[in-house]
């Protein structure tokens, strides 16, 4: 049989998906670091407008994360634990880290505007325009948790050297379009991702919830 006809052994399949996974996690990256600002494309009054908090904030990566990757439950030792599976699947894995580390940086310069007033305040669906402390506060807020979702993504040094690049180059992209915030928003970042790392695995029933131990790759034999 030739060679090209050969069927691809289990590593080599592995490599090859593992390769898509990281196109896509810079796919992912690609999208998030645009991602706060659709809602200029999909404005709706009174619904959607510019700095939505639809928009720009956690929301959409915690969505993503959540659709990707299926939530089941089990129950170690009589107690029911959630138990989510960021490992099964690293194509999509990937894609959201990609949009779960790209997205912060947005926000991060959108922490600031040349004056917190009109269009640069978080606009609330239906509520109307936050104040300029609840707006920087629930920026921040959704800084952290998306990086923290991007901390919870990581499954070796290869993925968080991924991570690494796509942060430091949605960072050269948005320093490149507001050279005035750079500094800052750097400064923001990098503290940023210091309390996600930190932050402690969420427990319930005072069971700490543990990611599962599934393999990406081809099992031992």
């Amino acid at each position: 049989m030739p060679d090209s006809a050969r069927p691809l052994s289990d590593a080599s399949a592995y490599r090859l998906r593992y390769g898509a996974a990281i196109l896509l996690c810079l796919v992912g990256a690609f999208i998030g670091v645009r991602l706060p600002d659709t809602d200029n494309a999909f404005a709706l009054p009174r619904l959607i407008l510019h700095r939505s908090l639809l928009t720009h904030s956690f929301l959409l990566p915690l969505l993503l994360y959540v659709l990707i990757h299926p939530i089941t439950h089990s129950r170690p030792e009589g107690s029911s634990v959630l138990l989510s599976h960021p490992h099964a699947n690293p194509c999509g894995r990937l894609f959201s880290l990609g949009i779960c580390a790209s997205v912060p940086v947005h926000l991060c310069f959108d922490l600031f505007p040349r004056a917190w007033r009109g269009w640069a305040l978080i606009y609330a669906p239906l509520l109307g325009r936050l104040s300029p402390s609840l707006s920087v506060l629930w920026l921040s807020i959704s800084l952290i948790a998306c990086l923290y979702l991007a901390c919870r993504l990581l499954r070796n040094g290869g993925d968080l050297l991924l991570a690494i690049f796509c942060v430091a180059a949605c960072y050269g992209f948005c320093a490149s379009r507001e050279p005035q915030s750079a500094r800052w928003s750097l400064l923001i970042l990098l503290a940023t991702v210091l309390v996600a790392f930190v932050l402690p695995r969420p427990k319930r029933n005072g069971i700490l919830i543990q990611l599962p131990k599934i393999a990406d790759g081809p099992a031992d034999k």
